[in-house]
């Protein structure tokens, strides 16, 4: 999807697309009046007013949410309007994370649109509720409305339009007197409201269909619509729209990385992709595998004994990325330590092991490794975009399958530290391979903060209901906080738990230093997370996030999440580094 910026509002043709805010529409300024905002900006007829009036009607009255006009351009300028004939909607509920609101939406009686309007200008006026909404829910409700609008597009078979968002109420003061003067669409200068629009449209246009060929039973014409050109007239930037491209991207490519089957390399191609970015976009990305035997040789013994199942194209692996932002004119030693290190679980599938998953809890097991994909896409986009902030990813990869080779409950594996772990449940294999990971982290770049994202825990997706992830931090009460914070403005909420240290005494064991897993304790998100913090040193900043509830199969919850990868841990990364 191309999107470009125009300022001209008299060259307007083919598909408009006008979403307005119910405050902007019912604003001292326009009063509820379709007409007094159209003529503003196309100069409508003055003959066309009742017609708009009963639009007005059906808006007021909570019939509509959508309305579809066609105007005639008979002149540069000027317009001729007709409304199309529409029947009654039928409220339908939306369900997104920020609330539940009724959608009414009008259906169209008219011929099928094509892509052509023949000298006609088609307009769809779509009315967005701002009522009694903070800032984060307005964001949401604009993305959860770009949705709409590519569905509206999508169903229609229309692959160009025009954006023409009337949003600037919150900018010029009027409406429900969140503005801020500056007449830029922004609500207190924290957010573009016209980019919320665009990242929900851009967002709900991603497909994965390299699988798929002509005898697939989906719809052939979902497979074939793309939205090709967007042309937004609005005040929105060329940079920022460059950076919404980017993060799109990047949430696509961790989408991609996830929904890839198991049968297919996962390991050549997560890796085939990583390097095509970093050749594609010359970003300024050091990346470095750690194969078997060097992991053999650095004592990595966690992730070894996870993968020891592991078919060979997945043998255990461990990747590292490097961004190192362009150094200052006068270097310093410390200008090539990280400010971060990003960890993210790369469970290329995971069978449960010898304690081997029910069919229902192991189909979607291929997303595993969304903890990495989510880590490695964020950071191919940050470095494109020019971040400030050195950060570097360790992602531990292995696949925890079965046989005769694979670890059993019982063994006693050696981490890295040294330190020697009993394997008491062969499912709870993402702690292990991070807790290598951690080790190592900490080791070779003890000033830098830790943070990892994993689907660890099944408990975590059963507590969230896909709603949000979970959060437990050390030492970084500040970060964590920072990161609560943003997680709201982007939707991908977080929600903190406690670590309770005085249970960790319940991963003693009688053969080794700790066990990996106890039946002692019901609460295994907890118990987890007291696991990989044993591994960090007693000063260090970590954060661990556990993102397997809404990492996959969320789109009932969050409507342009798509239904397998969400994609989820990207935007949040790029909120919280970017700003």
């Amino acid at each position: 999807m191309k999107i470009v910026q125009s300022k001209v509002i008299n060259n307007l043709s083919g598909y408009v697309i006008i979403p307005f805010l119910d405050s902007h529409y019912t604003g001292s300024e326009h009063k509820g009046s379709i007409y007094n905002m159209l003529e503003r900006i196309l100069e409508i007829d003055s003959k066309y007013k009742a017609i708009c009036e009963k639009i007005d009607h059906k808006m007021r009255n909570n019939l509509i949410n959508i309305a579809t006009l066609t105007i005639s351009k008979d002149k540069v300028g000027g317009a001729r309007i007709r409304i199309k004939k529409t029947q009654k909607a039928t409220k339908t509920k939306k369900n997104n994370n920020a609330s539940n609101t009724t959608s009414n939406t009008t259906s169209n009686t008219t011929s099928k649109i094509n892509n052509t309007t023949g000298g006609l200008m088609q307009i769809y006026l779509i009315r967005i509720d701002d009522s009694s909404k903070s800032e984060n829910e307005l964001y949401e409700e604009l993305r959860v409305n770009g949705h709409l609008i590519y569905n509206l597009l999508k169903n229609n078979f229309i692959r160009n339009c025009n954006l023409l968002p009337l949003l600037d109420n919150y900018g010029n003061g009027n409406g429900n007197g969140n503005g801020n003067g500056n007449g830029n669409g922004n609500l207190n200068g924290n957010k573009n409201m016209i980019e919320c629009i665009l990242e929900g449209m851009m967002l709900s246009s991603y497909k994965f269909d390299k699988y798929k060929t002509k005898q697939a039973l989906n719809s052939k014409r979902d497979l074939q619509y793309n939205l090709e050109n967007v042309i937004v007239v609005g005040k929105i930037s060329k940079q920022d729209l460059a950076r919404l491209q980017i993060l799109v991207e990047s949430v696509f490519l961790a989408r991609d990385l996830v929904n890839d089957p198991a049968n297919d390399n996962r390991m050549g191609r997560f890796l085939e992709a990583i390097r095509g970015v970093i050749k594609q976009s010359k970003i300024p990305v050091e990346l470095e595998v750690l194969d078997k035997k060097a992991l053999e040789k650095m004592g990595m013994g966690l992730i070894l004994g996870v993968g020891k199942g592991s078919t060979s194209e997945n043998a255990p692996c461990m990747v590292v990325m490097k961004y190192n932002p362009t150094p200052t004119p006068t270097p310093t030693p410390s200008d090539n330590k990280p400010d971060w290190v990003l960890l993210g679980k790369g469970i290329t599938f995971d069978t449960g092991g010898l304690d081997l998953k029910k069919p229902s809890s192991m189909i979607d097991m291929k997303s595993d490794l969304s903890g990495a994909a989510a880590i490695v896409s964020f950071l191919l986009g940050y470095a494109a975009n020019g971040g400030k902030h050195c950060i570097y990813t360790v992602c531990p990869f292995a696949e925890n399958s079965i046989g005769s080779a694979a670890m059993k409950p019982s063994d006693v594996l050696t981490a890295y530290d040294g330190r020697t772990v009993e394997v008491v449940d062969t499912d709870a294999e993402g702690r292990l391979v991070l807790a290598d990971a951690i080790a190592y982290t900490v080791a070779k770049w003890p000033n830098a903060r830790v943070m990892d994202l994993a689907t660890l825990t099944g408990q975590a997706e059963s507590i969230s209901g896909k709603a949000f992830s979970c959060v437990l931090s050390a030492n970084a009460e500040a970060e964590t906080a920072g990161l609560i914070t943003k997680s709201h403005i982007i939707n991908e909420a977080l929600v903190r738990l406690p670590l309770l240290e005085k249970e960790i005494s319940k991963l003693e064991s009688n053969v080794a230093d700790i066990k990996n897993v106890s039946y002692k304790s019901s609460a295994d998100i907890i118990m987890s997370s007291l696991f990989m913090k044993q591994f960090i040193k007693p000063t260090t900043k970590w954060i661990h996030i556990d993102i397997a509830g809404p990492a996959f199969g969320a789109d009932e919850v969050v409507k342009y999440a798509s239904p397998e990868a969400s994609g989820v841990g990207v935007r949040l990364l790029f909120e919280y580094f970017s700003k």
